[in-house]
Formats: C-alpha cells, sequence, structure tokens
C-alpha cells in the first residue's frame, strides 16, 4: 500500500546514500587530477603521500659572498671622483662637451664650491674676475698645463673650450713645486686636449643673438708614422655685435698640440696657441644711467655717430698673442708685453726616471 507522504525513515535512508555518492565522486576526482599531474606513475587511490628524503651534506660546508664596486664621475662631469690629498675640485670633458662651445673656463668652474665668477659678456670675447675665499685671481696661480698664465682678464686667450680636457680648482694655498710666485687665493689649472691615438677631426657651429656666428675645426693626426708622436690643429673664428649699443667684436684662434709617449712612461707635451682680438670695451655706467636703463629701458652702450665721443670705434681693444707651453723637470717663462702684442713662452718638462735617479722639481725661473 503506497502513501503520499514519506516517512521519515525513508528520508533519513536518501540522505546516506546521496552523501555517500557525494564522497566518492570526490575521492575519484582527486585521484584524477593527481594522476592528471603525474602521468609516468600511478597512485593507488588512498595510499599515503610519501615526502623527500632531505640531502646530507658529505663534507663541510663553505658560502662565499663576493661584491665589486666601480666607482664612477658623478654630475655629468661636474663631480669627479678625487684622489689628491688636497681640496681639489675638478670638470672633465664630459662636462665641457656639454657646455655652449662659446663658454670660457671661467664659465665651467662657475658652479663649484667656495669660488665666485664674474664676465661681461656671454660670447667668450673678454675674460672676467675670479673670486675664491675673499680673494680675487690676481692673488691666484693661474695655469696651463702646468705653466704660468696671465689673468683671469685675459683667460679665453689661451685655448679654446673645445680643447679643454679639464679645468681644476684648488681653493686656499697651493703646492709649494707650482711655478708661481703667490697663490695664497687657491690654483686654477687648464688642462689642454690630448691628441687622439687615430685620426679624425671635430667640426661644430655656434649661432645666437645679437648676430653671433663661430665655427670651429679640429683635425687630430694620429699616430705619426711610428714614432709615438700624436699632434691636433684647429682653428676658430667667432664675430658678434655688442650686447648693449653699437660695437663689432671679433675672434679669431688657433691651438695646435703635440704628445710624445715613451714606454716607460715618460711623455713630452707641447701646447701653442695664436688669438687675435679686436673688440668693443664695454661703457661703463653712471648710477643715472644705470637707473634710468631700469625704469626706462634706454641703454648706456657705445654710440654708432662717428661724431660723438662714445663712438664706438674710439673705444676698441686689440690683442695678438702667441702662446707656446712645453712640458718637462724645469719651468722658465719668458713674456713680452707692448700696447697690442703679448707673447709669451713656457716651459715645463716632466719625465718618469728610476727611483734611484729620481730629481726633484726645479724652482721656476722668470724673466
Amino acid at each position: 500500500m503506497t502513501s503520499g507522504v514519506t516517512s521519515p525513515r525513508f528520508m533519513a535512508l536518501a540522505r546516506l546514500m546521496m552523501s555517500t555518492s557525494l564522497v566518492s565522486i570526490m575521492t575519484f576526482s582527486g585521484s584524477a587530477l593527481a594522476a592528471q599531474a603525474q602521468p609516468g606513475k600511478k597512485h593507488p587511490v588512498g595510499a599515503p603521500h610519501k615526502s623527500a628524503k632531505p640531502v646530507e651534506a658529505k663534507g663541510e660546508e663553505e658560502i662565499s659572498v663576493t661584491t665589486s664596486r666601480q666607482a664612477l664621475n658623478g654630475g655629468g662631469g661636474m663631480m669627479r671622483i678625487e684622489r689628491a690629498p688636497r681640496t681639489v675640485q675638478t670638470v672633465d670633458h664630459e662636462y665641457i662637451s656639454m657646455r655652449n662651445p662659446s663658454s670660457t673656463a671661467l664659465d665651467l668652474i662657475q658652479n663649484l664650491p667656495s669660488v665666485s665668477i664674474s664676465t661681461p659678456d656671454p660670447y667668450g670675447m673678454q675674460g672676467g674676475q675670479i673670486q675664491a675665499r675673499g680673494l680675487t685671481d690676481l692673488d691666484m696661480a693661474l695655469l696651463v698645463d702646468g705653466a704660468p698664465a696671465a689673468a683671469a682678464k685675459y683667460i679665453t686667450e689661451n685655448v679654446d673650450t673645445e680643447n679643454l680636457e679639464s679645468v681644476s680648482l684648488t681653493p686656499g694655498s697651493s703646492e709649494t713645486a707650482l711655478p708661481v710666485m703667490s697663490a695664497a687665493g687657491g690654483t686654477m689649472n687648464e688642462q689642454t686636449h690630448t691628441p687622439a691615438k687615430k685620426f679624425g677631426g671635430l667640426v661644430d657651429f655656434s649661432y645666437g643673438t645679437n648676430n653671433l656666428s663661430r665655427e670651429f675645426i679640429r683635425l687630430d693626426t694620429g699616430e705619426i708614422g711610428h714614432t709615438g708622436v700624436h699632434g691636433y690643429f684647429s682653428f676658430s673664428n667667432t664675430h658678434t655685435r655688442s650686447w648693449m649699443g653699437a660695437g663689432i667684436n671679433d675672434r679669431r684662434h688657433i691651438d695646435f698640440g703635440l704628445n710624445k709617449l715613451w714606454e716607460n712612461g715618460s711623455y713630452a707635451k707641447t701646447f701653442v696657441s695664436w688669438n687675435w682680438e679686436d673688440f668693443t670695451i664695454d661703457n661703463y655706467p653712471t648710477a643715472q644711467q644705470f637707473y634710468r636703463y631700469k625704469h626706462t629701458g634706454q641703454g648706456y652702450g657705445r654710440s654708432a655717430d662717428s661724431s660723438n665721443i662714445n663712438y664706438w670705434k674710439n673705444n676698441t681693444d686689440y690683442w695678438n698673442q702667441v702662446l707656446y707651453r712645453r712640458r718637462s723637470t724645469s719651468s722658465c717663462r719668458i713674456a713680452l708685453c707692448s700696447t697690442c702684442r703679448l707673447i709669451t713662452i713656457s716651459v715645463v718638462v716632466g719625465m718618469r726616471l728610476p727611483a734611484e735617479r729620481r730629481l726633484r722639481p726645479m724652482a721656476a725661473c722668470a724673466m
């Protein structure tokens, strides 16, 4: 006899059968997944899992950790790693090559600590002034390849920026072996270009406001024969108008360098430059002229009127200079100055000798 109402005993039996079927399905599915993960092995259902045995060392274990650090110059060439036993800051060729070619050596060191630079024009036509720790460049030793140079006012006439390898500044007291008479304010040394070992060259052009145009070309000879001698020759031409008022500025410059290396480390370096300039001398304003320019924009430069006493052609500076440098063990300088010509000859020698034959550097001689 069948009843429409399900009995409690029948419902309990149905629940038991359904749970048994679900456990069987889950057990079968887990075994199938394990067999699929390792198709090469057959694991019986319900077999215990065996863990891997630990690997035992047969002898003593030694763990060694090493590291290396390569020191690099930072700041794009403005933070060279210094190893000299004194305070010195240097800008190298990496930084110099990123600057405007019309920059001067003074422009290159203006961001170094403990130094203040002032220049009268942005075109590299004229020099400027250095102040380091309260003293001016007149109390400093200015050097080109270790040989004495003129004051900062004439530093732009020594070498073109493209031919500068580095510029170093040592504020404060300097070395006693330097070929200078007084350097209480410090030392600034310009290192000129080292000729390339292979034949090549460099060309650049610069153009700017106030009709600025500058052209530079350099030729590196590479090794001449098998002599170990390398050389270069460069020429630059600069033309611009005065930044205020009337006036024309022109500059022509030639650099020439030779470098000889020997197998024992000795070397000889020769540098010769010729500089010709004709530029308008800036007009220094009175207080009234300065404030008028500040409030109205009316300039205080030279005049283009030939009948005016402030005519620019009556206020020009003509300069013709030849500079010669050679590195060796003694230093000797000859300078002949006149109104429009300056000839400077300097010899600085430095050779590497055996320890038992090394000589101390000789003091500078000047005539």
